[in-house]
């Protein structure tokens, strides 16, 4: 299954949404994106033995949903779906932009200018003109050249198929923002690490990326309609949906979450804590 919630302004706020990831149908949508939302999902739509073979569950890193996917669906892996997490990552990069425009004086703002959306772009998509404005820009900036290369590099941890790996992947990463003072992806660095557990259970579950949110898309123009009166929890869900059998869960086991010092963006960054992570 899926979560994701749907933003309709400020009068009707956000719907949780719940999909198939399997068929990529949402199942269900319910009022607001509060721990009680998904709670009425699980209570009132799905029976025991049913919750009990929910294999796995893609959500970004809202904790509402989260909390009610342990308390109800306790045998089900919680998987970060990887294009909320780049998305921590774009915002990383557009801190860093700002901050840059704002640090440099004069003429060389002008070269920060304007480049908001040729950053937050992938290098594959550019065309040759395209690359050529960034390569000129990171030739006048170290800083932000650096934080499109760490932006560009995250996505190759979710093409690991071992949890060993993509831990080593990930420190390797994060070794990288020693000495280079930027703040934002620091901060993504501690997210991150946060939240391993739900970032290592994509090699334990595979589950399909990609599909989360074009269901809430497809689902935003039926909902609109009624978007004048207050949306109640509705369910098009088939019982038939909810009984993939369980894979075998044996190298599932939740950790605690670890605790860094941010001194200073001189110190290291996690040097063992991710590798006691694995192997459990």
């Amino acid at each position: 299954m899926g979560v994701d919630e749907i933003y309709f302004g400020k009068q009707m706020k956000f719907i949780t949404v719940v999909s198939n990831l399997e068929t990529g149908e949402p199942l269900w949508f319910g009022q607001d994106r509060k721990q009680e939302t998904l709670d009425e999902f699980f209570r009132i739509q799905l029976k025991e033995s049913q919750r009990k073979r929910i294999a796995a569950a893609c959500v970004d890193m809202w904790r509402p949903f989260t909390n009610s996917i342990e308390q109800w669906a306790p045998n089900c892996r919680i998987v970060y779906d990887k294009f909320h997490v780049l998305q921590h990552a774009n915002k990383a990069i557009d801190e860093v932009r700002r901050a840059e425009f704002f640090r440099k004086g004069g003429s060389m703002r002008g070269v920060v200018k304007g480049k908001r959306w040729l950053l937050l772009t992938r290098w594959m998509n550019l065309d040759t003109q395209k690359r050529q404005q960034l390569n000129q820009l990171f030739a006048l900036n170290r800083r932000v050249m650096k934080a499109y290369f760490l932006k560009e590099s995250l996505e190759r941890l979710w093409t690991y198929r071992y949890e060993g790996a993509m831990v080593r992947y990930l420190q390797s990463w994060i070794d990288q923002l020693r000495w280079q003072r930027l703040a934002p992806f620091q901060k993504l660095a501690f997210m991150l690490a946060d939240h391993l557990d739900g970032i290592l259970n994509y090699c334990r579950t595979k589950v399909r990326f990609g599909v989360v949110k074009p269901s809430t898309a497809t689902s935003k123009p039926y909902l609109e309609g009624a978007a004048a009166t207050r949306i109640s929890a509705t369910c098009c869900s088939r019982p038939s949906a909810w009984q993939s059998p369980r894979p075998n869960s044996s190298c599932f086991r939740k950790q605690p979450k670890m605790r860094v010092s941010t001194n200073s963006c001189a110190e290291p960054f996690f040097p063992s804590l991710i590798t006691a992570k694995v192997g459990r």
